[in-house]
């Protein structure tokens, strides 16, 4: 068996996202010709060291994250007692995901996107782009008081974790537009809004997630309470009193409609 054959194995046995075969992937290709039982410590070596790049954090993240899947190959393949051991246990622990900073932009900066449901969703509710991109038709709620996305796992993504599953409040400007998202293809070989992303990229140099941050920037500056906060992008909350009370669908709204009145923010 090659290292490809193993990959393929493992994602029929363990079924994942597209998007995070397409990592597990990029991550095989460079090895998966040999055989399974070649690869062991001094070939995890040699893949280190002729991948890693002298430009920076963000490469030593892209290959932190090719290790972290090839780790993940081989734990299925144990499970499966295909292979023994894990050579790649570890093997990214020396490395570090930066994190991106975006530059903060106004809502005029995004002229070309003003009508784009997309656009709109993301901007006024600081949603993940695969949270937005892999909705479903029944989990964009209209006929309540508060009209809101019903965000949970569903046949097209499953979200990033458990806080992830909320009640986003539809801000004013998004509703009549919603009904315009465009369903992702569940056969797609691209994650969920992947292609809009890159398009938004090419038109403005900010990729889809920049919006997130730009939302969340916004929201400091309205002084939304940090419970709330939290709940409306889908976080964890720290501290010791992160458990105590509730965050009703209103409180979540007045949130929305607070931040809106930033989005002219320079």
């Amino acid at each position: 068996m090659n290292v490809f054959e193993l990959a393929d194995f493992a994602h029929r046995l363990k079924p994942i996202e597209p998007g995070t075969y397409k990592l597990w992937l990029n991550a095989v290709d460079p090895i998966g010709e040999l055989a399974v039982s070649d690869i062991d410590k001094a070939q995890v070596t040699r893949y280190r060291m002729e991948r890693l790049k002298p430009w920076g954090n963000w490469c030593s993240g892209t290959l932190k994250m090719r290790l972290a899947s090839l780790q993940s190959i081989w734990n299925v393949g144990i499970g499966a007692d295909l292979v023994k051991s894990n050579p790649w246990l570890g093997s990214g622990s020396d490395y570090t995901k930066s994190k991106r900073k975006y530059t903060q932009q106004s809502w005029n900066y995004f002229y070309e996107f003003h009508k784009d449901p997309m656009f709109l969703c993301i901007w006024h509710h600081g949603m993940r782009l695969g949270e937005i991109a892999g909705i479903l038709p029944e989990e964009i709620v209209l006929n309540e008081e508060i009209p809101y996305f019903d965000l949970k796992h569903n046949k097209i993504r499953k979200l990033k974790n458990e806080e992830s599953i909320r009640q986003v409040p539809i801000h004013p400007a998004c509703r009549p537009f919603v009904n315009e998202l465009k369903l992702h293809n569940s056969f797609s070989s691209y994650s969920p809004g992947e292609i809009w992303s890159r398009r938004l990229k090419r038109r403005t140099g900010y990729p889809a997630h920049s919006l997130r941050h730009n939302f969340i920037n916004r929201m400091r500056k309205a002084g939304v309470e940090y419970s709330i906060a939290m709940r409306l992008v889908g976080h964890s909350p720290q501290g010791t009193t992160a458990d105590y009370g509730d965050v009703f669908l209103e409180d979540l709204e007045q949130a929305v409609l607070k931040v809106g009145e930033l989005q002219k923010l320079r």
